[in-house]
């Protein structure tokens, strides 16, 4: 997972977005006029108030194969006027409910940064997605795991099953999801990962499933035991 960054001048803003946005890396601080390269990072919320400095990040971005997702956050009320900052993928107010927005956009830029976006209360969790192994329906909860740990939010497997397809995690059953990346078996019954982790295979969606993974250059047999 790309690094995360918060471009501004004020310390009470950074510290405003990192209580807010939660990354497997965590997020730095960039402060405007020192140097910085920018190779390495993903994600650059930059404030409208650092507006002076932008033309050097701008330029520098556009330079690299793969430039990071620039988005531009700016006081409640101060919207700067459309077209002044152009190079910017997206437009965030702060204040109201800044999570939500902020869930919204990394949802929406979530496959060229590689995170799957959950918002829980107030607060917004970017995952990697190559990271999460599984998903499961848990009552009335989502549940995602991921590396050592998991999120549980509300939500409905079949509205999360369209989101995360563009990662590779396939449904495989009525409740469960397994990502593609991690399947070291499979046979009419049940899917085994690499984790040791085994789960149900549904007739409903055996042949679905049985052709991602071919796609994906898996074949069909149990996980070696």
């Amino acid at each position: 997972m790309k690094k995360t960054a918060v471009y501004t001048p004020k310390e009470a803003r950074y510290r405003e977005i990192a209580s807010v946005l939660r990354t497997k890396g965590g997020i730095c601080r960039m402060i405007p006029g020192q140097p910085y390269g920018l190779a390495g990072m993903g994600l650059i919320l930059m404030d409208a108030a650092a507006r002076q400095n932008f033309p050097e990040i701008l330029d520098e971005a556009a330079k690299l194969p793969r430039p990071p997702v620039l988005a531009l956050f700016y006081s409640p009320g101060q919207e700067p006027p459309e077209g002044e900052f152009p190079g910017f993928d997206a437009r965030l107010e702060l204040g109201g409910d800044f999570s939500a927005h902020l869930a919204a956009f990394l949802r929406k830029y979530g496959v060229r940064l590689g995170i799957f976006a959950v918002k829980i209360r107030k607060e917004v969790f970017a995952i990697s997605a190559a990271d999460i192994r599984f998903c499961e329906m848990d009552k009335h909860c989502v549940k995602l795991a991921a590396g050592s740990g998991s999120v549980k939010y509300w939500g409905v497997l079949e509205e999360e099953a369209e989101k995360l397809r563009p990662f590779g995690i396939i449904r495989i059953h009525k409740s469960y999801m397994v990502n593609l990346r991690f399947v070291r078996g499979f046979t009419a019954s049940h899917v085994d990962l690499e984790t040791g982790e085994s789960f149900p295979l549904g007739r409903k969606y055996r042949q679905s499933f049985r052709s991602a993974c071919e796609a994906g250059g898996l074949s069909a047999g149990p996980a070696p035991r």
